[in-house]
């Protein structure tokens, strides 16, 4: 407030939830994290502490929200190796038609995946409350397993008679992630409008379009 600033928004992520099968809602963050992810799951939680100690305990506070997304995907994503995170990586191997497709682990991760524009659509809407301090879930609601994505993603981008191997002797992610958004839909009025297979298929067209005017 000093400075000028009257808010912040941190956006953390949904590794800062406990491992555990059941929908994480916002007051399940205790601290303990899935064992791969103790690092980026820890400087996520560390921040969101200091987040709400300006917002909370400092001298001059402001309003703070927290924005803990599902995993986001979709247009403009990052597809370059090494920096793709799953779905991209996936798009990217099954537009140029990569067979056999080699799967990490055995397909049966669980996940929340929500499409950019909804996810927005959310943000913008928790940035316009008055709350001093706010932590939101802003995810789809609605896991599904890996296998399904990438099942998904192969017949989208044509590719669906390709053989796809899992190995299982690969790490894989976190076996479970439910994500509970009954917060964000009672605060914001907001449930996602774009289900996986539409996203998917608009993150394709794109990525395929983008991939032609580069060639």
């Amino acid at each position: 407030m000093q400075a000028g600033v009257e808010q912040y928004c941190f956006l953390s992520s949904n590794t800062v939830y406990p491992p555990g099968d059941n929908a994480m809602s916002e007051q399940d963050a205790t601290g303990e994290f899935f064992n791969s992810y103790e690092v980026v799951a820890g400087m996520k939680f560390f921040s969101e502490k200091m987040a709400e100690f300006f917002s909370t305990k400092a001298h001059y506070p402001m309003r703070v929200l927290i924005a803990r997304p599902g995993n986001l995907y979709g247009p403009h994503d990052k597809f370059a190796d090494g920096k793709s995170k799953v779905i991209p990586a996936l798009i990217k191997r099954a537009v140029s038609k990569e067979n056999p497709f080699t799967v990490w682990g055995d397909g049966q991760d669980v996940k929340d995946f929500l499409y950019i524009d909804d996810f927005v659509e959310a943000l913008v809407r928790a940035l316009a409350l008055e709350s001093k301090f706010e932590v939101l879930n802003i995810a789809s609601g609605d896991s599904v397993r890996l296998q399904e994505v990438i099942e998904a993603i192969l017949k989208l981008s044509g590719n669906s008679q390709v053989e796809v191997n899992y190995d299982k002797s690969k790490p894989s992610m976190i076996p479970v992630r439910h994500i509970d958004i009954s917060l964000a839909k009672e605060k914001l009025g907001w449930v996602p409008q774009v289900d996986l297979e539409t996203g998917l298929a608009r993150t394709i067209e794109w990525y395929t379009s983008s991939s032609s005017r580069e060639n």
